[in-house]
């Protein structure tokens, strides 16, 4: 993965009209048309081409590609492989762009090109300054640049009478005019759409007509990266206020997707805030230039002027437009951007708001960055490299961040339960593993007093006499032979008892197991044994119930 460190000013490049098979492309307005017709594309493909025309009959190195069209960027293969996927489909001739195996590309068709360069009004004048009046609206002035490419400009502005704050974005060439005419676009409809929200910029004006093209905005404040440094750093704003940021970054993107507005650019740069004089914040969701419609048509029912914001959530019109750390692995794979992709870098943005460190990629192994675990749960669920099973929307995650406090609180109930389960799971393991013995000893004990009741029905026998027992086999009236071991077990256990008792002589139970049938008669049991006192009896198991019933027969 190349680091891409340069890029060639587009000014130092003279414009030219390239002609090639049935194709032409225009340097000035970055217009392509085949066979005479426009074709709608996106940037990064278009300045693919341009650099393959630039090297017409040359291989162009993918590191070269990378370099120019993303420069600063670390970029995957696979962004560069989307972008000529793309121009090939919009040529409408797989041929006209060859893959050179392992080295990069070339054209495969000859090229004519016409030097159609014009010094502008934009190109002609000295570059902005701080202090300087904003041109065409000369009553703010220039205070300080707030971002910088090679074609594009966005200045803070100030009124010197009102001190109001304004933000200036200026497009030097036709292409950057797309992403301001499709922010224009976007921010008209979300207010059509949902009405004025705080939780949008608000485009006041602009000028789409003559050099230099320029919308102004209000000032939303700081973005989440300056805002954070001003505060000394992210890790020392408090963790929920830092969550709560996010809550509101997320309400606003669940609110432009419920408008079917897709915003497909989500950084922390594009999310701005400002401090309230009640020590309260206001989050606003910001550059709208890379969003698309789900349903482009609902412009045209609501009076918008679509500005050439065409592009759909079809396949034919996925883009690449974004952020490389953001983007969603189904966008860098070529996949049309969907909601899920915003949802996906919310969840990135979420992971560094928790870690406190929006330099941060979600790389493997983050985990252990994150103590809390229902924060973790819900990281790995936004961020979810598989759309299928990542946070279903922007609300869900607004819902879940919401409610940590409540979801901590259920979380806690639902261990505690699992742990009184899990002891009561363990105490009744215990209770039936002693369940036959605890059910011995009360049934020796019960048989022990139905004896002594037996015996104190007798005259009192002489010191010398003995009380003769014999102790029956009882009956499993049930049907679950895994029981049937008490048949044996239980009597055993009384004779042993029993036999400890004085006068009492208890006969071994060999002797009484033959006895082991239903409905025997016990008088003449006891007769053929020999014995003074019978005693018999029956089990039932239901239910991890024991019942037991036994009865003392004197012969």
């Amino acid at each position: 993965m190349p680091a891409n460190t340069s890029a060639r000013n587009a000014q130092e490049i003279p414009a030219r009209l390239w002609r090639f098979s049935d194709c032409e492309l225009d340097d000035l307005s970055l217009q392509l048309r085949v066979n005479g017709d426009p074709v709608e594309l996106e940037l990064k493909p278009l300045e693919v081409l341009q650099q393959l025309l630039l090297h017409a009959g040359e291989v162009v190195s993918k590191e070269a590609l990378l370099d120019s069209v993303w420069p600063g960027l670390n970029v995957v293969d696979g962004s560069l492989a989307t972008a000529v996927s793309k121009l090939r489909k919009a040529l409408g001739d797989e041929n006209v762009i060859l893959t050179v195996p392992r080295v990069g590309y070339r054209l495969a068709v000859p090229v004519h090109s016409t030097d159609i360069s014009a010094p502008t009004p934009w190109a002609a004048s000295p570059a902005l300054q701080p202090g300087d009046p904003v041109p065409g609206r000369e009553h703010w002035r220039l205070t300080r640049r707030l971002d910088l490419s090679s074609s594009s400009e966005v200045w803070l502005a100030e009124h010197p009478k009102t001190h109001e704050q304004r933000v200036f974005k200026f497009a030097a060439n036709d292409a950057r005019l797309r992403g301001l005419r499709r922010e224009i676009a976007v921010a008209r409809f979300l207010r059509e759409s949902i009405g004025e929200s705080p939780a949008f910029v608000r485009v006041l004006e602009w000028n789409l007509e003559t050099h230099p093209y320029v919308i102004e905005s209000e000032y939303g404040g700081s973005n989440l990266t300056e805002w954070a440094q001003q505060q000394g750093g992210l890790q020392k704003i408090p963790l929920s206020t830092r969550i709560a940021v996010i809550v509101d970054v997320a309400k606003a993107v669940g609110a432009a997707h419920h408008a079917g507005v897709l915003h497909k650019d989500l950084k922390p740069a594009n999310i701005l805030i400002q401090s309230r004089a009640d020590g309260t914040h206001q989050v606003k969701v910001a550059d709208f230039g890379s969003a698309s419609l789900v349903d482009p048509a609902r412009l045209r029912a609501l009076g918008i002027t679509s500005f050439g914001l065409t592009q759909t959530g079809g396949p034919r019109s996925s883009s690449l437009t974004g952020t490389l750390m953001y983007l969603a692995p189904e966008v860098l794979s070529g996949h049309s951007p969907k909601a899920a992709a915003d949802v996906y870098a919310l969840g990135v943005m979420l992971y560094q708001t928790v870690v406190g460190d929006f330099r941060k990629p979600l790389a493997p192994g983050w985990e252990a960055g994150v103590d809390d675990p229902l924060l973790r749960e819900d990281i790995a669920d936004a961020a979810c490299g598989d759309p299928a099973r990542r946070v279903h929307s922007a609300a869900e995650l607004v819902d879940r961040l919401r409610n940590l406090d409540r979801r901590r609180g259920e979380r806690e109930e639902q261990a505690a339960a699992a742990r009184r389960q899990q002891a009561a799971e363990k105490r009744r393991a215990q209770v039936h593993a002693r369940v036959p013995w605890i059910l011995l000893a009360a049934v020796l004990l019960g048989a022990a007093a139905v004896a002594f009741r037996s015996f104190r029905k007798k005259p009192i026998l002489p010191a010398t006499g003995v009380q003769t027992i014999a102790v029956l086999p009882f009956q499993n009236l049930g049907s679950d032979p895994k029981v049937d071991f008490l048949r044996l077990a239980l009597p055993d256990e009384v004779a042993t008892a029993l036999s400890y008792v004085h006068p009492l002589s208890v006969r071994p139970l060999i002797t009484s197991r033959k006895y082991d049938v239903p409905n025997l008669d016990l008088q003449k049991a006891g007769n053929e044994m020999g014995v003074s006192v019978v005693i018999a009896g029956h089990f039932l198991t239901e239910q991890n119930k024991l019942q037991l019933s036994y009865e003392a027969v004197d012969v």
